[in-house]
C-alpha cells in the first residue's frame, strides 16, 4: 500500500526533484523504493540500448572510413591527385595525405 501512496506522490509532484520527494516522504534514499529501483533498472536498460546502438553506429562509421583509407594508396597508384582523392572519397585533404606518411616509431624513454 505504501509503494502505491509513493508512486500516486511522484506523479501528482513529477515538477519536484529527487531530494524535495525524498524530503516530503521522510525517505532516506528514494532508491531503496520498489520505484526508484523499477526506475533505476528501467534506467540502466535503456541507458544499455542507447549505448549498444551508439557503438553500433560508431563502428559501422569508422568501417566506413577504413575502406576509404584502404582505397586511398590505390586511388594514388592509378595517377589519382591527393584533391581528386579527397574529393571522390568525401575524404579532408590531411586525411589522404596521412595514409601516404609512414608512421613514425615511437620514442624510447
Amino acid at each position: 500500500m505504501l509503494e502505491l501512496i509513493e508512486t500516486i506522490v511522484v506523479y501528482k509532484f513529477a515538477d519536484k526533484s529527487r531530494e524535495e520527494l525524498q524530503a516530503m516522504l521522510g525517505l532516506e534514499d528514494i532508491k531503496e523504493t520498489k520505484l526508484g529501483k523499477e526506475l533505476l533498472a528501467e534506467g540502466w536498460q535503456k541507458g544499455r540500448q542507447e549505448g549498444r546502438q551508439e557503438g553500433r553506429q560508431e563502428g559501422e562509421q569508422l568501417g566506413r572510413l577504413k575502406g576509404k583509407l584502404d582505397v586511398v594508396p590505390v586511388m594514388l597508384d592509378r595517377g589519382f591527385t591527393f584533391e581528386e582523392v579527397a574529393e571522390l572519397l568525401k575524404l579532408e585533404l590531411d586525411q589522404v595525405r596521412q595514409v601516404t606518411q609512414p608512421e613514425k616509431p615511437s620514442e624510447s624513454l
